[in-house]
């Protein structure tokens, strides 16, 4: 498939899709909240590196999920400075982010190759407004949207560099494998100077402090992947709190 190819539900089964979906609102239950979002119209769209998905200021018409791949939110000015405010993986919700005109807050890119499932969203919040369930399972999605914004906030404007760093890294380990204490490995495709977008430093800086995690024998990254020997030592080092617990994760 190419870039920006669609594919209707019956070219493959919906339960990828339905399955991270489901995992991405909790509170659900799997008798009729699943037979509920199997109801969905869906569609999947593949698109490639560095590609919008989303634009700010965009009517949002669809709500889109990461079946697989990495992509951020960023949010710029008129002459072209950016900020990137976080980074979806597989999972992860686009389109809850809207203002009171139900456009984007921020634009969406992909940093690798994406295959994104879209569900309408009309139907969407036909679901949320005739179903509880659906509703508090949104609320706490947008809850845990919000405190992710709050740590950026927090790393930006008052950790020094290494902590940045460290509580960056640890996030990332975290949505991956949420709640584990020992050493583990996970997927890291973005390079330092996605980092350092992120993270409000130069690419140096960054590297520096990477450098130092690894002589310190608390980090590893090697191949598009992070591996973290202690997490419970890096999150005491910049104070991380995981923002997942009680939410079934992707």
């Amino acid at each position: 498939m190419t870039a920006n190819t669609l594919k209707t539900l019956a070219d493959q089964p919906a339960d990828p899709a339905v399955s991270l979906l489901f995992a991405a609102l909790p509170q659900l239950s799997s008798g009729s909240d699943l037979e509920a979002l199997q109801d969905l119209s869906v569609a999947y769209r593949f698109v490639g590196r560095d590609t919008k998905i989303l634009r700010a200021g965009e009517r949002v018409q669809k709500l889109h999920l990461v079946c697989s791949g990495w992509a951020k939110r960023s949010i710029g000015l008129a002459d072209g400075r950016r900020q990137i405010v976080g980074f979806l993986l597989p999972g992860n919700l686009m389109g809850l982010l809207t203002d009171a005109r139900s456009t984007s807050t921020f634009d969406v890119v992909a940093l690798t190759r994406c295959e994104v499932a879209e569900f309408d969203i009309a139907e969407f919040n036909d679901l949320i407004c005739s179903s509880p369930q659906f509703s508090q399972s949104l609320r706490s999605q947008l809850a845990f949207e919000s405190a992710m914004l709050g740590d950026n906030m927090l790393r930006l404007g008052r950790m020094t560099a290494y902590e940045r760093v460290c509580h960056f890294l640890m996030e990332m380990f975290d949505r991956q494998m949420p709640g584990l204490d020992s050493a583990g490995t996970v997927d890291f495709p973005i390079t330092q100077a996605i980092v350092a977008d992120a993270l409000g430093l130069s690419v140096v800086h960054v590297n520096r402090q990477i450098m130092r995690l690894k002589n310190e024998g608390l980090v590893s990254l090697d191949r598009r992947r992070l591996t973290i020997t202690d997490a419970n030592a890096l999150r005491r080092t910049c104070g991380y709190i995981s923002r997942l617990e009680g939410r079934v994760t992707d």
